[in-house]
C-alpha cells in the first residue's frame, strides 16, 4: 500500500474514531465537506441553561472551536500542518486545536494529544510566517509546519476527556479568550519590549551638541535614518516610521531610565523633589562627554562632570502641587539668587551624595522667593505638628492665609507674647473667679483644610463698669494643632474636649476662611461675642 493510500486509511479511522467518541458528550459537532481550511470538525456548547440573573441577550455565545484531526502510527514523533491551515488556525480569533490520534500495530487507538493553538503554539507559527515573509515567499504551496507530539497534551481516549480539557483551555466566557489570544498575536515575539529598532547617523559638532540632541535639548540634523520592526529575532522594515530626507532636523524625545530624589539647599535647610533621569540613549561615552538630563514638574535640570544647571518651570500660584514641590521651586529661585549658589544633591541609601553648587541669577524674585520659601515652611511646620502628610495646595491659598500660617508656627515654637488681654461684655449671672484658665483656639480654612491650633494661659480676671477685663498672669503653653474635617460640623466639639483637657475656665476663639472672621468668647458655658480685636498671642 503507497504511503499516501495509508495515511488516507488511517485518517479514516482517526476521524471515525473521533465523532464516535463525541457523540458519547454534550458538545456539538459539525463536519465541513470537503474541508479546505483545515478544520475537520467544528465543535460547540450547548446553550446555557436560563440564568434569571443574566439575560439571553447579555450572556456570552456559548463555547466553540475548530478541530484538526491528525492520526499517526506507533512510531511517529511529530504531525505535519500545511501552513496555510496553520496561518488559519492561528489568525483567527476563535479556539483551534489539533487532535493527534496514536494507533498500535493493529490500527487501535492507544493515545491521544492535544495542542491548543495558544501561547508556544501560536508563536511558532507567527514566527514562521514571519520568516517566509522575510524570505519573500508569496504562495506557500507545500510548505509545513511541524510540531512534535511530545510537546502535544497527552489526555484520555474517551470523549469526555477532550470536553473537561477544551472547558478549562477556553474559559466560560468565548469574549474574554477572544481577548487573550487577539493580545498573544500583537505581543508574542516581542518579549523584550522592543518593537521598533531605529538606526541612523546625524549631523553633529562638537561632540557636546550631540549629546544634547540625544537628551532632546537640541534638534539635531539627520544624516540618514532607518526603522525595522524586530520581531522574533527577524526584523522587517517599519513602514510606519516617519520618512527623515538628510539634513532635517529632528528632536528627540527619549524617554526617562529611572527616578531619583533630587535634594536642594545646604544640610541645615534643604528641600527634596523627586526627579525623572534620562540618560543619552546611545553606548558607552567618554566620561569628559557625560551628561544626564533630570526633570519633575516645577524643574528641569543638567548634571555634566564639571556644571550643574538648574532652571524652574513656568508654574501658575493657581496650581495644584504637593508643598515639598512648592517649596523646591522657591529654593531654586532663592538659591540662585543668592551669592553662594543652590547647593545640589542626590539621596542614595547611605545618605545625600553632593554634586556641587548651581548657579545663576534672579534677583527681582529673590525677596518674594524668600517670604514664600518661609511661608511653606511654616505650612510643612503645622502640617507636621498635626500629623498630616504633604497634599496638593494652590499658593493663591497659602498668600490668603499668610499671617495665620505664621501665627500657628510661632504658637509652635512657643514664640508668645507675656502681655496678653483682652475683655468683654461682664455676663449677666455668675461671678468669674479673680484667677482663670484660658484656652486660645485659632482656626482658618486653607483651600478645603479647616485647621486649628489652641494654646493656653493663666489670667487674672478683673470688673470695671459693664466689662470683664483678662490680663495674663502666666506663661503662654502650646497645646496641639489639629485638622478638623468641618467647623460646622466638628469645632464645638472640639472646643468642649480642649476646655476639658487644659482644665480651662474660658475660652476665646477666633476663626477665619479669608473673607469672614468669627470671634466668641465662652467663659463657664456662657458664650459672648469678643468686642474686641482678637487677642495678639504671638510674637511677630
Amino acid at each position: 500500500m503507497s504511503e499516501s493510500a495509508v495515511a488516507d486509511d488511517i485518517g479514516r479511522i482517526g476521524e471515525s474514531f473521533f465523532d464516535y467518541q463525541m457523540s458519547q458528550t454534550d458538545l456539538l459537532v459539525g463536519k465541513i465537506d470537503p474541508d479546505r481550511m483545515g478544520k475537520d470538525r467544528v465543535i460547540e456548547a450547548k446553550l446555557a441553561r436560563r440564568n434569571d440573573a443574566l439575560s439571553f441577550d447579555k450572556r456570552s455565545a456559548p463555547m466553540a472551536c475548530s478541530i484538526q484531526i491528525k492520526t499517526i502510527l506507533p512510531t511517529t514523533k511529530g504531525v505535519k500542518v500545511t501552513l496555510s491551515v496553520a496561518e488559519r488556525l492561528a489568525q483567527g480569533l476563535a479556539p483551534a486545536f489539533v487532535y493527534i490520534i496514536r494507533l498500535d500495530e493493529n490500527r487501535k487507538p492507544v493515545e491521544t494529544r492535544i495542542i491548543h493553538i495558544l501561547g508556544p503554539a501560536l508563536g511558532k507559527i507567527l514566527k514562521r510566517l514571519r520568516k517566509e515573509f522575510s524570505k519573500g515567499t508569496t504562495e506557500y504551496g507545500d510548505k509545513s509546519i511541524t510540531f512534535e507530539i511530545k510537546d502535544a497534551t497527552r489526555i484520555g481516549l474517551l470523549g469526555d476527556d477532550l470536553a473537561t480539557y477544551l472547558e478549562r483551555e477556553i474559559g466560560p466566557d468565548m469574549d474574554e479568550y477572544v481577548k487573550r489570544k487577539g493580545k498573544q498575536k500583537r505581543d508574542l515575539g516581542y518579549e523584550d519590549g522592543k518593537r521598533t529598532k531605529v538606526t541612523g547617523s546625524f549631523e553633529a559638532r562638537p561632540i557636546n551638541d550631540f549629546i544634547d540632541g540625544l537628551l532632546g535639548l537640541k534638534p539635531l540634523a539627520i544624516g540618514h535614518m532607518k526603522a525595522v520592526d524586530e520581531r522574533f529575532g527577524i526584523a522587517l522594515p517599519d513602514h510606519s516610521f516617519p520618512k527623515f530626507e538628510p539634513g532635517v532636523m529632528a528632536h528627540f524625545m527619549p524617554k526617562p531610565n529611572a527616578r531619583c530624589v533630587l535634594v536642594l539647599g545646604s544640610p541645615m535647610d534643604e528641600v527634596e523633589t523627586v526627579c525623572d533621569v534620562t540618560f543619552p540613549p546611545i553606548g558607552s561615552i567618554p566620561m569628559q562627554y557625560f551628561k544626564a538630563l533630570l526633570r519633575s514638574p516645577i524643574l528641569e535640570a543638567t548634571i555634566s562632570r564639571t556644571e550643574f544647571q538648574v532652571s524652574t518651570n513656568p508654574v501658575s500660584t493657581n496650581d495644584l502641587r504637593a508643598v515639598a514641590d512648592w517649596m523646591a521651586y522657591f529654593s531654586i529661585i532663592v538659591g540662585l539668587s543668592s551669592a553662594d549658589g543652590l547647593p545640589i544633591g542626590v539621596r542614595t541609601p547611605l545618605g545625600v551624595e553632593r554634586l556641587g553648587v548651581a548657579k545663576g541669577s534672579s534677583p527681582s524674585e529673590e525677596m518674594a522667593g524668600e517670604y514664600t520659601l518661609r511661608l511653606l515652611k511654616a505650612l510643612r511646620a503645622l502640617r507636621s505638628e498635626a500629623a498630616l502628610a504633604d497634599r496638593p495646595v494652590k499658593l493663591d491659598d497659602v498668600y490668603l492665609m499668610s499671617s495665620r500660617i505664621l501665627s500657628a508656627q510661632n504658637s509652635i515654637l512657643g514664640n508668645f507674647r507675656d502681655d496678653v488681654s483682652f475683655d468683654v461684655a461682664k455676663p449677666a449671672d455668675g461671678d468669674v473667679p479673680g484667677e482663670v484658665q484660658v484656652v486660645f483656639i485659632s482656626g482658618f480654612i486653607l483651600g478645603d483644610e479647616h485647621y486649628v491650633y489652641c494654646s493656653t494661659c493663666a489670667m487674672h480676671s478683673s470688673i470695671a463698669d459693664d466689662r470683664l477685663i483678662f490680663t495674663q498672669i502666666g506663661p503662654l503653653h502650646f497645646i496641639e494643632a489639629q485638622l478638623l474635617s468641618d467647623f460646622e460640623a466638628d469645632f464645638q466639639r472640639y472646643q468642649k474636649k480642649m476646655m476639658r483637657v487644659s482644665r480651662s475656665n474660658a475660652c476665646v476663639t477666633y476663626l477665619t476662611d479669608g473673607s469672614h472672621e468669627t470671634e466668641t468668647t465662652e467663659i463657664d458655658g456662657a458664650s459672648e461675642d469678643a468686642v474686641l480685636d482678637e487677642p495678639e498671642l504671638a510674637e511677630t
